[in-house]
């Protein structure tokens, strides 16, 4: 009876790994088809050849450095584990976990970056992203050992709720992102150097079939119970009908490719929102906090990043959606469970900007950091700041920051597309 049993076991958790690993290749085809749909790039293959090389980078990143920080067989004092790594051991329940939390972490920083950023930057971001950051804060967050799931606050015990990796995975990757965009400023695109398929109007269903792809990865990922996969399901519809409501306080007309998109962002932070406690919450709470996390990025995506260049919606889904649902499993708590959600979620983010802002820091002294499109870029976007002084417009502009038609474009290479970062 106890063989049966173990063997039952071993076939059920096949099947997860085999339904994990899945869902996590659908959702770096999703992100794929969204980038060359949604970023203006000179060369759309440059998206294609970065995503594949980093997803090589970042399984072997994790398999073989990565894992054993985030799951080893011992711990210093719930920090990091060491021993046991991927290789020659034969307890590997947890790696697929952990292979699907960096492929979806470095899909989320590359969605921001992947045009901008020198391809051996890229490497290393995926690298250390991969083997040493995210590992780090696996051990924290999802291993039992780790110093954020027991702890004494308040005179209560309180561990850290985060089972669907806002705190592990979409804060600190979007975090990662923004650091990166503010290190590479403001650039100036030329429309004639852009690839066909990287302007949003020419490949609008590569742009919704990725989202449906993310959207599926998300419901299937982490269904190994049936609350959780109806409370994914749930938040996606509330995310979409939720944005799709505030978009109509703005304009009637949704009949276009951007308000489309921004109603597929929206279901994509309603079920980011409720990721932290999918697993404890009711439907209807679900629902709740799906609201809250399409609001909290209709407003993010209008108001606090308007002028970041975010075409893939980064920043507004999984930063500020991701922070907001990290705070609401700790709100139908005590005090103390919602204070220590607050306390794991500022040390997260203070841990991201402190690893990357070094980082980042020392691959721009090196002078790998941005590739030649984006130096080139930069470059106009310098000239054209300089020329901007004291709230005089140059002869040359328009009051919309575009060339005027009088001006001759010859000293400046062409028409533009000015992106505002």
């Amino acid at each position: 009876m106890s063989n049966a049993t173990t063997i039952v076991d071993n076939v059920k958790r096949n099947e997860e790994s085999f339904g994990t690993v899945t869902c996590v290749l659908l959702l770096r085809i999703g992100f794929l088809l969204v980038q060359m749909g949604s970023i203006p790039i000179e060369n759309v293959y440059v998206i294609v050849f970065h995503n594949v090389v980093e997803i090589a980078v970042a399984i072997l990143s994790y398999g073989f450095a990565g894992y054993q920080l985030s799951f080893g067989d011992r711990t210093f004092y719930g920090f990091v584990s060491y021993g046991g790594g991927l290789v020659g051991t034969d307890n590997l329940n947890d790696a697929p976990v952990g292979f699907a939390a960096c492929l979806i972490a470095t899909a989320i920083t590359s969605s921001a970056v992947i045009a901008r950023m020198h391809a051996a930057s890229m490497l290393v971001t995926a690298s250390l992203t991969s083997a040493l950051f995210l590992p780090v804060l696996m051990h924290w967050i999802w291993d039992e050992r780790g110093w954020m799931t027991k702890r004494t606050l308040l005179g209560k015990k309180v561990s850290v709720q985060d089972r669907g990796g806002n705190l592990v995975v979409h804060v600190p990757s979007a975090a990662a992102a923004f650091v990166a965009a503010l290190v590479f400023g403001k650039r100036v695109l030329r429309a004639r150097d852009l690839s066909d398929l990287s302007l949003a109007r020419e490949y609008a269903s590569g742009s919704a079939s990725g989202y449906f792809l993310i959207l599926i990865e998300y419901v299937g990922f982490p269904s190994r119970h049936d609350v959780v996969a109806v409370n994914s399901l749930m938040a996606i519809v509330v995310g979409i009908l939720s944005t799709a409501c505030f978009q109509l306080t703005l304009s009637r007309n949704l009949h276009r490719h951007w308000p489309i998109v921004k109603c597929l962002q929206g279901g994509v932070a309603g079920v980011v929102a409720v990721s932290a406690g999918v697993n404890i919450y009711t439907p209807t709470i679900s629902c709740c906090v799906a609201a809250a996390g399409a609001l909290a990025f209709f407003l993010a995506r209008s108001l606090v990043f308007k002028s970041v260049e975010d075409c893939c919606g980064v920043f507004s889904i999984y930063l500020a959606g991701g922070a907001a649902g990290a705070l609401l499993p700790g709100v139908s708590a005590t005090g103390a469970d919602a204070l220590w959600q607050l306390i794991c979620l500022l040390t997260v983010l203070l841990a991201t900007v402190i690893v990357y802002v070094v980082a980042f820091s020392l691959l721009s002294l090196v002078g790998t950091f941005k590739n030649k499109f984006e130096t080139v870029n930069h470059g106009r976007a310098s000239f054209l700041r300089k020329a901007w002084t004291r709230g005089r417009r140059p002869d040359y502009l328009n009051a919309a920051g575009r060339v005027s038609p009088e001006f001759d474009r010859s000293r400046l290479g062409g028409s533009f597309v000015l992106r505002s970062l």
